[in-house]
């Protein structure tokens, strides 16, 4: 069973410490875990891209579920499906 997390605005700035730095991106990523099922391993994540940073120094990514992305502002491209 997922964990549960009580209500909290991701944007607001009095909520930036609960952010943490994607390893590797040099405060370019930052992630946070909305909600984990320890059993499955299976995760809840939102996930902050700097605007203009590119991903491919860490190569391509597949998953075994859906991902599912919302934009929040500007765009994404997606190398893989050049689009």
């Amino acid at each position: 069973m997922k964990t549960i997390m009580t209500y909290w605005n991701s944007l607001d700035p009095i909520n930036s410490e609960m952010w943490e730095e994607v390893d590797g991106s040099h405060g370019n990523l930052k992630q946070v875990t909305l909600a984990i099922d320890h059993e499955s391993g299976d995760y809840t994540r939102l996930t902050w891209f700097k605007d203009g940073y590119y991903t491919g120094v860490f190569g391509g990514k597949a998953h075994a579920c859906p991902e599912e992305i919302f934009v929040i502002l500007d765009r994404l491209y997606d190398e893989a499906f050049d689009m």
